[in-house]
């Protein structure tokens, strides 16, 4: 099995050599790359990895390598040579026991990146199983999906669609948003935007007054969603999506 690789480093040289290493590793796939926080982030939204390799402290940024991680929750390496001064906050993230997350310095080769790798996969693995939940659609049998992969849930009717950005969407009835709140789409993860939505913040970008969400509909064709937030939830939205 490959495992898809996203890449943060600020440094250009370093994260030039850091990806063709990377790619030595014929189990790893790196499927994303980037200097920066913002252009990060975007890619991840639409590539789906399953592991992030994150330097920590981001040049000219206020938002660290750690925010980042907390905020699509997957699979973790932080890669940096000051992560001697976010021990807590690594240890936070650890103990918090959501997502695996590991860290080391910066000094590295093949063979040392393939030996982390294979110490952290096990992990990797364990985390991916666990995030399955059971789904009963609409005239079908129970399926499992992941709650990561849903980029929104639309409620219609009493029943409720499951959308995502790489398969066709699923109906179930007879659910409310708050059952899938309660049941795998924790509010870690998910926005109750009204008793409509419930949004994917790592699948949602928020951009000049908008909620936007990527979804595949049932001809297999990317469409977008898009909100208007109302004057008195602009702040909270912003807090929220603007990490």
């Amino acid at each position: 099995m490959n495992y898809k690789i996203a890449v943060l480093e600020d440094e250009k040289t370093f994260l030039v050599e850091l990806v063709s290493s990377l790619r030595k590793i014929d189990y790893i796939d790196v499927v994303v790359y980037d200097q920066t926080s913002e252009g990060f982030i975007s890619k991840v939204r639409e590539s789906r990895p399953d592991i992030l390799l994150l330097d920590i402290h981001l040049r000219d940024e206020s938002t660290t390598g750690i925010h980042v991680a907390e905020l699509f929750r997957l699979p973790v390496i932080f890669l940096s040579s000051e992560r001697q001064n976010y021990l807590d906050r690594i240890d936070e993230v650890k103990l918090s026991r959501d997502f695996p997350a590991v860290e080391y310095g910066k000094t590295f080769n093949v063979e040392k990146l393939k030996s982390m790798f294979d110490k952290f996969l096990p992990l990797v693995r364990e985390f991916h199983k666990s995030q399955k939940i059971k789904i009963k659609p609409i005239g079908e049998e129970e399926t499992l999906i992941s709650p990561k992969d849903v980029s929104f849930i639309l409620s219609q009717d009493g029943n409720q669609t499951l959308y995502f950005t790489q398969q066709k969407p699923i109906r179930v009835a007879d659910k409310s948003l708050k059952h899938f709140v309660n049941n795998g789409f924790d509010e870690d993860r998910f926005y109750m935007f009204n008793r409509g939505f419930l949004l994917n913040m790592a699948e949602t970008e928020y951009k000049d007054n908008k909620l936007i969400a990527k979804y595949m509909n049932d001809d297999k064709v990317i469409k977008t969603e898009t909100l208007d937030v109302p004057i008195d939830k602009r702040k909270e939205i912003r807090t929220i999506f603007q990490k």
